[in-house]
């Protein structure tokens, strides 16, 4: 489903494996795409999508709801942070 969403990430994935084991929905995962992609395009980067960057939206969700509206302002700073560890 990822790749046919443009996000490349390998099925050995540990994060990948956490979010199914946690009971991460495919709308879940398509919200936190699309939330991604919009950032990404409010960033002006063409940086790609990778497993933190997704990892961090669907563990921070604003006001508990899957597809409640974002703060982008607010979220960009920790997924930066977060995508700078993955790189690590």
């Amino acid at each position: 489903m990822l790749a046919a969403l443009g996000v490349g990430i390998a099925a050995a994935e540990p994060k990948l494996q956490g979010w199914a084991h946690d009971g991460i929905t495919d709308r879940q995962l398509r919200t936190a795409v699309d939330t991604a992609k919009r950032m990404r395009q409010r960033e002006g980067s063409r940086q790609r999508i990778s497993a933190a960057y997704l990892d961090s939206i669907l563990r921070n969700p604003i006001d508990g709801a899957d597809d409640a509206p974002r703060d982008y302002a607010g979220m960009a700073a920790r997924f930066k942070a977060a995508e700078e560890s993955d790189a690590r």
